[in-house]
């Protein structure tokens, strides 16, 4: 009966340590102020909006030691036509390039790593940072959208609907070369990403403070988002897609001379 007790208090005093050591982890907050993934502008204000709404006092106040390197900067490419339909391609490939850079600077510092964006072709930077320093990793993705398009099957051919397609090994040949993504490879496959929310109601929230209709709106968006990264929690959107049975592959014939 004794050693039983002793097992039990040893027990009980490494599953605290275990706890509190789980309790003390290292936050890094990094901010991504970029937009031009897609055609509106307003999400490149999300860093410092969902900043304003107290996400490093919230943070704090878990007990995590926190550590805000503040954002990228992001300097336009003034000469970025389009390139096969798709907008921006050496704007979005330089900044998601540099993004996955600084992702995996923090990773492998020991962080665990908050990014703020900005729109959703960040993703491919702040997903192959942190598959830099963690090759076996696995994606859940909350969205209404699978962000799946490739540049042959996106209407609107802005990156934001994209960024899936160039993280998976399966499409690979269903992505042209774009100018600006050379650095780009595939890195998971299909068995590696899990879906929540897919083409149903469960989004994240996008702070967009310009198109807010109030600044009393402006704050309860982005407090929500706070409470999104604190309590992985989501907001409802409801979304459709028309149906895709097939995606076209890339033809040679029809690539254009990459111009760089």
């Amino acid at each position: 009966m004794a050693l039983r007790g002793s097992l039990f208090r040893l027990l009980k005093t490494q599953l605290n340590h275990s706890c509190q050591q789980s309790r003390a982890q290292s936050v890094a907050v990094l901010g991504a102020p970029f937009s031009r993934g897609q055609k509106r502008r307003g999400v490149e204000h999300g860093p410092k909006v969902i900043r304003d709404a107290g996400l490093i006092d919230r943070l704090s106040a878990l007990d995590y030691s926190v550590h805000d390197f503040g954002d990228l900067t992001f300097p336009k490419i003034d000469k970025d036509e389009p390139y096969m339909g798709v907008r921006s391609p050496r704007n979005v490939g330089a900044a998601t390039k540099k993004l996955s850079g600084a992702v995996s600077r923090a990773i492998g510092a020991g962080h665990t790593l908050v990014m703020l964006g900005g729109d959703h072709s960040l993703a491919m930077g702040s997903v192959e940072g942190h598959a830099q320093q963690c090759p076996d990793l696995c994606v859940i993705w909350v969205d209404a959208h699978a962000d799946l398009n490739t540049p042959m099957t996106s209407p609107s051919g802005n990156l934001h609907g994209q960024p899936v397609a160039f993280m998976l090994k399966e499409l690979q040949d269903k992505v042209p070369d774009l100018p600006g993504f050379g650095w780009m490879k595939p890195f998971l496959t299909s068995r590696d990403i899990v879906y929540i929310g897919l083409l149903s109601v469960m989004d994240l929230v996008e702070v967009n403070p310009i198109l807010g209709a109030t600044p009393e709106a402006i704050e309860t968006t982005a407090s929500l988002a706070v409470d999104v990264i604190a309590s992985s929690l989501g907001q409802t959107r409801e979304g459709a897609h028309g149906a895709l049975h097939e995606i076209p592959a890339v033809n040679a014939e029809d690539t254009e001379q990459l111009r760089l």
